[in-house]
């Protein structure tokens, strides 16, 4: 009797998982935790201005793509980093700046002037040159720190970037005198 219940019992099972199931499918949910925070190794830019009013005097305004020695630039700021990972255990070798904003529509190679009002003036732009008076091209040159250490041995010391700005007339335009806007961004590399 146990043996003839037993294999009624596996038998309805057999047949009852073979069956085909019509019950409504209710879905599976999945719970997803997280948490986010700070990355522990930021590195931010920091400036000695934000903010920069460019004016050149009735002399006449040096070209586009010539080059500028830091005496004769508008204006500069110094470049620095901070936080906790911003390369210094590797002398600032592994890391570069990108400046970016919007390039001139004649060569590209310098800052291009937003201002659109009725007192903008016409044929200049901000050119960007580093130290040495090598020209910045926005968007496409990264810079390194004049003082990153090539051996990669740490340093105790905070790398500085001088970044050098000059009104420019556009090759092949004429300037007029009248108000100059424009924005730039410097972006951290990762070398």
């Amino acid at each position: 009797m146990k043996k003839l219940a037993l294999m009624m019992t596996l038998g309805a099972a057999l047949i009852a998982g073979s069956l085909p199931a019509h019950a409504k499918d209710l879905g599976h949910g999945m719970l997803i935790l997280g948490r986010l925070e700070a990355a522990p190794s930021g590195c931010t830019v920091l400036m000695s201005k934000y903010m920069l009013t460019l004016q050149h005097g009735e002399e006449e305004l040096p070209q586009q793509g010539s080059m500028i020695n830091t005496f004769g630039a508008d204006d500069h700021v110094y470049i620095q980093l901070g936080g906790k990972n911003c390369d210094a255990e590797e002398g600032y070798k592994n890391i570069g700046l990108k400046f970016l904003g919007t390039a001139d529509s004649v060569e590209g190679n310098t800052l291009a002037n937003v201002d659109t009002g009725s007192a903008a003036a016409q044929g200049v732009s901000v050119q960007l040159s580093d130290m040495y008076s090598n020209i910045i091209i926005p968007n496409t040159t990264i810079a390194t720190f004049p003082s990153a250490n090539e051996s990669g041995d740490p340093s105790h010391l905070t790398a500085t970037f001088p970044l050098y700005f000059s009104l420019v007339n556009l090759k092949g335009q004429e300037a007029t005198p009248g108000n100059i806007q424009t924005n730039l961004t410097v972006q951290i590399e990762r070398l």
